[in-house]
């Protein structure tokens, strides 16, 4: 083998690692951070299963979350995720009514717009018949 390809040193046993973070407490959910001798009777479990796990000792003093505590930050987040919810509703809401309405006061003021424009015409195609009749008249 060349130098590219090393050996990877060998990995410490699980014990060992339990040892060195016996106590350590961290208000994540990191496997890295939670005390792995309260986890499983001592016993190192699957990284995957052990970041979901959450020792639900009720000590609050010790850093850890309990599953109250959990579930209030749970709780807490959902009211937050509906309060945004219903605001973008209303929001949407009301930006779709100011549409309607524009598009209702638009709508009028083209019919507005229109009669203007046909009355115009007629007062001017009245003009344009008495000036031809006037200038007929002229010419006799």
């Amino acid at each position: 083998m060349n130098g590219y390809h090393r050996r990877r040193p060998p990995r410490k046993h699980s014990a060992t690692r339990v040892e060195e973070i016996k106590g350590r407490t961290s208000p994540t959910l990191s496997t890295r951070s939670m005390p792995y001798g309260l986890l499983n009777g001592g016993r190192r479990i699957s990284s995957a299963s052990s970041s979901a796990t959450v020792n639900d000792t009720g000590n609050k003093a010790d850093g850890l979350f309990t599953m109250a505590s959990v579930k209030d930050v749970i709780d807490r987040l959902k009211k937050e995720v509906d309060l945004e919810r219903s605001k973008r509703v209303s929001i949407a809401k009301q930006r779709s009514e100011d549409i309607f309405k524009l598009v209702l006061r638009s709508k009028a003021e083209q019919r507005t717009f229109a009669s203007i424009i046909k009355s115009e015409a007629k007062s001017l195609q009245q003009l344009k018949d008495l000036n031809m009749k006037d200038s007929k008249g002229k010419l006799i």
